[in-house]
């Protein structure tokens, strides 16, 4: 499912995983790459099926997220559990709801003692192609609504918009996209619906290019960012202008993989020219991964 104004900067993983464990951390200085301590962290843990089944982040050595995920012998998810850190009690409790046919319909958000804060419900055409999620509150307010294209199978996200009790806008976006199924304009709306800013993104399929810009409300540049990538679809670089269209930042990113062709490093390193005193001079991930 295509997501709201995203671009997945990583090619998909390869391979039949058991557990995902990532570390990043800053580096310092460009020359000597010295880096920081890996204080943010995070672990992936999956079934056979290559679903995941729990999530844990980190910040230092202290415990900032855990989700769990339960599924059926055929492999629906049945529910989803995001724990409380401090003590492992339960904050939020997702239960999912499948018609006959296994297709995912509603799902419901509880806290404690089974207390319903919100329900989903999934909006279909005669045909069975996904049309609309309507979030509701516990109340029976509308809280959201997202819409969606899957005539071509792809369930595309068009557009959504969240909304106050009072059911007055309170934000939104609307998605375009190209005959491939690619993002190229993404609006984005504040209170009552008024245009805030937005995203234009232009492929250039040779150079294998991302040309992504980003325009206030009244259509003046604010920012633009050039992303060139690898023949995989992994990005090698990336380059950040200014509003005047000034180049401002400039990165590379270096790679190193496991016998499977899965990334297990992967440094995005500033262009040393562009680095102030007392600023980063990138970012350095790790990732060890274990497979059935």
């Amino acid at each position: 499912m295509k997501k709201m104004g995203h671009y997945d900067y990583d090619e998909p993983l390869i391979g039949s995983m058991r557990k995902l464990h990532i570390e990043r951390a800053n580096i310092l200085t460009s020359a000597s790459h010295i880096e920081e301590n890996r204080s943010l962290r995070e672990t992936i843990l999956f079934n056979q099926n290559k679903k995941i089944i729990e999530q844990i982040h980190f910040r230092n050595e202290t415990m900032t997220f855990k989700r769990s995920r339960k599924y059926n012998s055929g492999g629906l998810l049945l529910e989803a559990v995001i724990n409380n850190p401090d003590d492992g009690t339960v904050k939020l409790k997702t239960v999912f709801n499948y018609n006959d046919e296994g297709k995912l319909i509603s799902h419901f958000d509880y806290e404690p003692e089974n207390v319903l804060v919100r329900k989903v419900i999934h909006v279909f055409s005669e045909d069975g192609n996904l049309l609309e999620f309507v979030s509701y509150r516990a109340d029976g307010s509308v809280e959201r609504r997202d819409y969606f294209d899957s005539k071509d199978g792809d369930e595309k996200q068009i557009k959504y918009f969240s909304y106050n009790p009072d059911g007055s806008v309170l934000a939104g976006a609307e998605n375009l996209y190209d005959e491939k199924g690619r993002l190229i304009e993404t609006k984005y709306f504040g209170i009552n619906g008024n245009l805030e800013y937005k995203n234009v993104n232009v492929y250039d399929d040779d150079k294998k290019t991302v040309d992504g810009c980003w325009y206030d409300s009244n259509g003046n540049l604010s920012s633009r960012t050039l992303i060139t990538f690898a023949s995989q679809g992994r990005a090698i670089a990336e380059e950040r202008y200014s509003a005047q269209n000034e180049l401002r930042d400039a990165y590379t990113f270096t790679y190193e993989f496991d016998e499977v062709g899965n990334w297990i490093k992967k440094v995005m390193l500033r262009d040393d020219a562009k680095i102030n005193v007392g600023e980063i001079a990138g970012v350095v991930f790790y990732r060890t991964i274990t497979y059935w």
